[in-house]
This record gives structure tokens, sequence and C-alpha cells, in this order.
């Protein structure tokens, strides 16, 4: 008896410690040399795993400590960091000489997919806003987001945490699945995520309406999940065409990011559904200026040189290339996307196309760039009142379908011919 009363004593105490350790933690923010701390350079500075929390919630809701998974290096000497605190979202994408490419500013930016429903019932959402200029609806009222809630930038378990550098906390983001391995001619990553609400809260605005969001009542310890979740695979290393000889003489530092999302039965219906795969550009943390700030298109199946339309936004098609550099062209990133298509089709019928690659300089004062793949679905009537994108019949399947972009890593040239062998191999 008495054993037993030392053991639950001795918990007790371990578990006392446990508890305030982390309340410390969580409320101070990470206490290791060179974390940020305290000053509003955070938001700038990139994803350091010595300054993370390396925790997402489970299935159930329940927050988890997971590790950090790094792919890589390449034998062209990339690595691409994936942390809990994102849920899946890549935090970092970063050269052997150690060029970031990531904005890792908070749980809405780094590199992750983003939602953006609009017409939905009026028994969840009080008004629908779209309009010629607003597609979007609702986008950042009801947001569905990979790496979390904006909530969790600010909050870590209801304490403050402004010392602590956002994308580097909790995720309310729920991980169902969580792996890594290499294999032969790369490495690779896999997460299925249920994406929470970015804007949880009941009585959130959008600034462009003026209208309520949600009614959905939510707390910043879980946010409000939405019906959306994904999952996704991500690669780095070579690629190879049919007969299995490798792309661009062997060029390692290719990423592909191949994903299926899920749209369960129960989600309000909707006229329009948009999607945006973003990655948001790294900052030098120090001037707070974009570093990657030239952006080309390769504009014809034929050519191979890139059309240089710095300072301008740019929208192409996905069968055309899109590159950003630094100054110098020494360090670039650039995109390229199949079609989607459906896994699990609507009953009803709607549409599933690629929109555009889209890259522009931020208005903001984060001052970067952004580079993102984007695709919608509509209702087969987008005018019909009575047209919606409907769930599968009477079995209530989740509708699903698939994406699959590429991206190249290295200096203006590498990745120019990188992506030419990519285009004239799938397309």
């Amino acid at each position: 008896m008495e054993v037993w009363r030392f053991i639950v004593v001795l918990f007790g105490i371990m578990f006392s410690s446990l508890s305030n350790a982390l309340t410390s933690y969580y409320a101070t923010g990470a206490t290791e040399s060179g974390c940020p701390q305290g000053d509003s350079s955070y938001i700038y500075a990139p994803y350091d795993s010595r300054c993370s929390t390396h925790v997402a919630a489970d299935a159930s809701g329940v927050w988890k400590w997971r590790p950090d998974y790094i792919l890589g290096p390449s034998a062209h000497g990339v690595t691409v960091t994936i942390p809990p605190t994102l849920a899946g979202g890549i935090a970092s994408i970063k050269t052997a000489d150690g060029q970031e490419f990531v904005h890792a500013g908070n749980h809405g930016s780094a590199f992750t997919l983003t939602i953006h429903p609009d017409t939905v019932d009026p028994d969840v959402f009080l008004n629908a806003y779209v309009t010629p200029t607003n597609p979007w609806g609702f986008s950042e009222c009801y947001n569905p987001t990979e790496e979390g809630s904006h909530l969790d930038n600010v909050r870590i378990r209801g304490l403050r945490s402004d010392n602590y550098a956002q994308g580097h906390g909790v995720s309310s983001s729920r991980v169902l699945e969580w792996e890594a391995g290499s294999g032969f001619f790369f490495d690779w990553f896999r997460a299925k995520t249920l994406f929470a609400n970015y804007w949880p809260e009941i009585l959130g605005f959008d600034s462009q309406s003026t209208k309520p969001c949600s009614p959905i009542a939510g707390s910043f310890l879980s946010g409000v999940m939405s019906r959306f979740s994904s999952i996704k695979n991500v690669q780095l290393g070579q690629l190879r065409d049919s007969q299995g000889i490798p792309l661009a003489n062997g060029f390692s530092n290719y990423i592909t990011i191949d994903r299926i999302v899920f749209i369960e039965p129960n989600e309000p219906r909707h006229k329009r559904i948009g999607g945006t795969e973003i990655l948001y550009l790294a900052n030098n943390p120090e001037t707070r200026e974009g570093v990657f700030t030239k952006i080309c298109t390769m504009k014809n199946i034929s050519n191979t040189v890139c059309e240089d339309q710095s300072g301008n936004a740019v929208s192409w098609n996905r069968r055309h290339p899109v590159i950003i550099s630094n100054a110098d062209l020494t360090h670039s990133i650039g995109t390229i996307a199949e079609e989607p298509h459906w896994v699990n089709a609507p009953a009803s019928g709607a549409s599933l196309r690629f929109l555009n690659i889209h890259s522009q300089r931020l208005v903001d004062n984060w001052r970067n760039y952004i580079l993102s793949q984007n695709w919608i679905i509509e209702a087969n009537d987008i005018t019909n009142k009575d047209s919606w994108i409907a769930p599968r019949g009477e079995d209530r399947e989740a509708l699903a379908f698939r994406t699959r972009i590429y991206y190249a890593v290295g200096t203006f040239d590498e990745v120019r011919v990188a992506l030419a062998a990519i285009r004239d191999q799938k397309f």
C-alpha cells in the first residue's frame, strides 16, 4: 500500500513539474540562445526548430508532440523542413549556402494550402458576399487553412505568447497521420491534416464586406475545425520519365507536392470553392525587404528565355513555368502544375479546373513576394440559385480531388532547365 502511495505521489510531483514547465515555456517562449524574444522582428525570422513547440492537435483535438521532419539534403544541398507546428505546412526550403526561401511568419503564411469557399447555406452563414471583383466571397472570414488558426499566432493554451515566434507555437489544425522516409532517388513526407478555420471567432468581420463572418462559436484552444482535409505527399529529389531516365541530367532539387483534398459531406453547400497552394517567400530579417524580387514567366512552350516581370503581379497558365529569383539570379524557385482531377466527384456535377500560377509583391508591411498555384471548383450553373456543389447522392461520401505541383530550386538557369524538362515531359 505504501509503495502505491509513493508511486502516486511521485507521479503527481512529476506531472506538476511538467505542467509548470510547459506553462512557463508556452507563456514566455523558447529560451534557446538566438530565439526571437519580445520584438516584432520575430515575424520576419526564419523557422528555427530549437524555438518550436513541435506541437499540433491529434484527431481528438488533444495536443501532441511530434518531430520536425527534414527532407534532404539533396545531392545539390537543398533541405525541406516540415514541422508539426504548421500541421504539414512547409516552414523552410534552404540551400547549402544558407539561403532561406520561406517566410514562416505565422500559421497562415509559410508554404501551405488555404481554402476559399464562397456562397454557402444561409443557415450557417448570415450573408454571401460574392461580386465580380470579389469572386472568393468570404475569403478571409471562412478560410480553412492547413497550418492552423491565426489565434495560434498570438495565444498558446490561453496564455499570451507575444514573445513567442509566430509559426513556432501550437497548431489548431489536427494532424491525423505524420510520417517520412527515404527512397533511392528522393526523400518523402506524408501527412493527413484536418484544416482549422483561420478566423474562428464568433464575431469576426470581413474587412471588405463589413458583414459578420460566421456565427459558429469556437475556442482558441482547438479552433473551429473545418470540413476540409488533405492527404499531402512531399518529395525532394530527382524526377524520372516513363522509362526511368532522370530529368534534367539528374537534377535533385525538385520538390513535388502531391495532394488529395477531401470535402466532407456535411460541409454547407457552395457555388464556388477556390484553393491556393501558396508560398510566402522570405524576407531579409534585418532590412525586412523581400529577398526574391525578380518574377519571370516562360511564356511560350518552345522558348528557353525567361521574361522579366519584376515589380508586377503575374498570373499565368499552369503549363508555363513561373520563376522567382533574387536580384543576381543566384537563388531561384520556380513552379509548374498538372491539371487537378476528381477522385470522387459530386453527384450533381461540378467543374474542377486549374485557375493560374500567380505571383506578386505583397502590399502590407511584410513587403515580400508570394508564389501561388490556384484552382477552382464551380457549380455547373453558377447563375442558377438552385445549382450547388453537392455531395455524392445518398451514400454521402466525401468529395475528393487530386492536385500535383512541381517546384525546382537552384540558380536561375538550373531552375529554368529543370522546369522546361517537366514541361516537355508532362505537357
